[in-house]
């Protein structure tokens, strides 16, 4: 009784039955979507000054704040440049990443054979406006890109799709 009741759960199986933001795990699925569409030139180089600047003047910051200076797709994944990441998904635009996002099973519980998988959270604009009541935004977009804002995983699921990429793309 003590452990069902305690605040903390401690017998929920947080790799299955919660979910969070990937983070910089999240920026390789951008780099497929955007090589995948054919929108994004693979040898593209990024200026990275330290940040990212999202409409109306927020900056999104890069965790190397002097910046990466010029930087190629290979580069940005290793150094997880976040203004590279940005950039690329304002030139994609969100439904390319969320198709690639959703291909690779992150929305939707992967089908292990335990109870209590979720299925984390894969948003779109339609959710968006459900829930907040406001359109999809460039910021949003961003936000994604580096694996943060709405964005929500399980463990069990990036376990999943790095598996996927190891594995040349079979999930």
């Amino acid at each position: 009784a003590a452990l069902t009741e305690d605040e903390g759960v401690p017998l929920l199986n947080r790799a299955i039955g919660s979910f969070y933001p990937p983070g910089s795990l999240f920026k390789p699925v951008v780099a497929i979507a955007g090589l995948e569409s054919g929108q994004w030139d693979p040898d593209a180089v990024v200026s990275c000054p330290g940040y990212y600047e999202v409409g109306g003047g927020l900056r999104i910051g890069c965790w190397n704040v002097y910046g990466h200076g010029s930087i190629p797709l290979r580069k940005a994944i290793e150094g997880s440049c976040n203004t590279y990441f940005c950039t690329m998904g304002k030139v994609l635009g969100y439904d390319p990443i969320y198709r690639t996002a959703a291909e690779l099973g992150l929305g939707r519980p992967t089908g292990i054979d335990m109870d209590g998988e979720l299925g984390g959270l894969l948003p779109d604009a339609a959710w968006k406006r459900k829930q907040y009541r406001q359109g999809w935004r460039e910021g949003d977009t961003a936000n994604i890109t580096i694996g943060q804002g709405f964005l929500g995983v399980t463990p069990l699921q990036m376990a999943v799709l790095c598996a996927a990429i190891a594995n040349g793309g079979r999930v």
